[in-house]
């Protein structure tokens, strides 16, 4: 089990030349929606300097990391030896575990794992709960056997969910021109007037450091992400989870 490093912002020679994939925080979103199983191409590259002076480690292709800092619980394999930031735990298997079923392994328990994130100013999954970690590990063969199939099936349901949210695109576009053809005014009859003379107040919103689960709206805020109102719906459930005590002296609406 290995974590990641950041080589220190203040040496400029550190990030010179930089050619070793550097995963961080920055490329989570690759992994948010559980359909990717190899970590793609990294924002962000360090140099063989800056890795030889931090306690960054070049790992080996075939390492699965989890995301323990901030977005915690996502999991990926590295397809090429590549490094990491701290907000991972790295694990490089050996020879009675495939990389692949380990992968599926801490998916499966993703939200175990982000109630093992502690702390109060930084949260983090620490050392000794990441060490406690325990999976079932049949043989080898069983594993490669389940990842197959896990593979499949998983294929499949991801083709299933592009059809059909390519089905409600098409009839969200359907329903905003029945909204558009609808209210379309004959300029002869009736004159466009600004909207604020007919609404009592206009706010702005305003960005958080937010968890990345809903808010319950209760013992913390919900805040809404951007795409709550994608596609001229509104998605009440699209938020992020705020402690209170963040968002003190913000208004709600």
């Amino acid at each position: 089990m290995r974590t990641g490093h950041t080589p220190s912002r203040s040496n400029s020679e550190y990030w010179a030349n930089t050619t070793i994939p550097w995963f961080t925080l920055a490329d989570v979103w690759q992994l948010r929606d559980g359909r990717r199983t190899y970590l793609g191409e990294t924002t962000n590259q360090i140099s063989e300097l800056g890795l030889a002076n931090s306690a960054a480690e070049l790992l080996p292709a075939g390492t699965v990391v989890l995301s323990r800092t901030a977005s915690v619980g996502f999991t990926g394999i590295m397809p090429r030896p590549m490094a990491t930031s701290q907000d991972f735990w790295n694990w490089v298997c050996g020879p009675n575990l495939l990389p692949e079923y380990l992968n599926y392994q801490l998916r499966s328990m993703a939200q175990d794992l982000r109630g093992l994130n502690l702390g109060s100013t930084h949260q983090t999954i620490y050392k000794a709960d990441a060490s406690a970690i325990e999976i079932l590990v049949p043989p080898l063969d069983e594993q490669r056997a389940i990842a197959d199939f896990l593979d499949r099936e998983t294929a499949r349901i991801d083709t299933l969910i592009e059809e059909q949210q390519r089905l409600t695109n098409l009839l969200r576009e359907r329903k905003l021109a029945v909204i558009e053809s609808s209210l379309a005014i004959d300029g002869t009859t009736a004159q466009g007037m600004r909207l604020k003379h007919f609404v009592t107040e206009v706010k702005q919103g305003w960005s958080p450091q937010c968890y990345p689960w809903p808010g319950d709206g209760t013992t913390t805020w919900a805040v809404l992400k951007a795409g709550a109102a994608n596609g001229g719906a509104f998605r009440p459930n699209e938020t992020r989870n705020c402690p209170i005590v963040k968002c003190r002296g913000q208004k709600r609406s």
